[in-house]
């Protein structure tokens, strides 16, 4: 680890001669002395909800490379950068310290942190259309599981929005709490929950209020924590973006459209279940993280407990493709 950390400042102090600026894939450990230019991608106040204690001023960080460091101003310097630091603007930045990544609430997947100090320079940069306005590390729906409950890093998703409920306010433990509940739904047909809490959750409901209820949207919420593989919910950390001219969401709307143009015939719960069926060889090969989600709750209850089953049947010699089937447990 130590060579490796070597090699990376001996790269960042060579460079050529043509560029001054050093990317963030080449910063190593300790104080800085070059420069490395980058866009503010996201800007946000991290603290506790529970208590309002202040941990900084933190911020997503893009170079041209499209390489992203997470970066924070502790809270005794804050009044020194807030009024210089802007969400989507341009920077030049030198004198910074690089730390191992925190074991929580990151929003990306960087091993290392950028700190601002007291003798931070920040210069904005006017002409630096190279880098990229946005990052993200999207999660596929089937992949939520093996994140509940793990805020190392956060999660983003990307899906079409088919519900938004009302703008609630509701007291809990002595606190007044925002709240908007919303479901969006990938291209598979599958709904993942989305809860929002605070300040996002009323910017969501008014900028979803003034689309209209037949609008159709494409939602980006970034930085959400994973709740189960059903729900996501807001951080301090959290944004949400609205038909972003980004190339996954242009790519999603362009797939969104031809299901739209050729809708395919929803099948009954019945034919699901039908087709989940399989053979006792079949169903002993089967993963039980892959269990087929889609089916109600009732028919994927039953698949779970033939898995279940299965985990406690003696080791037979099935010949042949004989097929079984699970009785309801209780009346129609």
């Amino acid at each position: 680890m130590y060579m490796q950390h070597k090699l990376k400042a001996i790269k960042a102090k060579m460079g050529s001669a043509d560029d001054e600026f050093t990317p963030l894939s080449q910063l190593t450990l300790g104080t800085n002395k070059c420069r490395v230019q980058v866009r503010i991608s996201r800007l946000w106040e991290s603290f506790n909800p529970k208590n309002d204690i202040l941990f900084g001023l933190d911020s997503l960080l893009i170079d041209d490379q499209g390489e992203t460091m997470q970066a924070r101003v502790l809270p005794d310097d804050i009044e020194q950068f807030e009024d210089q630091l802007v969400e989507g603007s341009v920077y030049a930045l030198s004198n910074f310290t690089v730390e191992e990544t925190r074991e929580s609430y990151m929003t990306c997947s960087n091993e290392l942190t950028m700190y601002f100090g007291g003798q931070t320079a920040v210069n904005e940069i006017e002409d630096a259309d190279l880098i990229p306005l946005y990052s993200f590390e999207f999660i596929d729906f089937k992949d939520l599981r093996s994140r509940c409950d793990d805020v190392s890093v956060l999660t983003d998703v990307l899906g079409h929005i088919v519900y938004v409920g009302e703008f609630e306010e509701v007291w809990k433990k002595s606190r007044l709490i925002k709240i908007c509940n919303a479901t969006i739904r990938n291209l598979r047909g599958r709904d993942l929950g989305i809860t929002l809490y605070g300040d996002i959750a009323c910017g969501f409901a008014e900028d979803m209020h003034e689309k209209g209820k037949e609008a159709s949207v494409v939602a980006v919420f970034a930085g959400m924590r994973v709740e189960s593989s059903h729900s996501v919910c807001s951080t301090t950390c959290s944004d949400y973006y609205l038909d972003l001219e980004i190339p996954e969401v242009q790519e999603f709307c362009a797939n969104l459209r031809i299901q739209q143009e050729n809708p395919v015939p929803k099948k009954s719960p019945a034919q699901k279940l039908a087709e989940s069926w399989r053979t006792i060889e079949q169903l002993k090969s089967l993963n039980p993280e892959e269990y087929d989600e889609s089916l109600p709750d009732r028919y994927r209850l039953q698949q779970w407990l033939v898995l279940s089953w299965m985990q406690h049947l003696p080791k037979v010699n099935v010949q042949g493709p004989k097929e079984i089937q699970v009785q309801p447990m209780w009346p129609d």
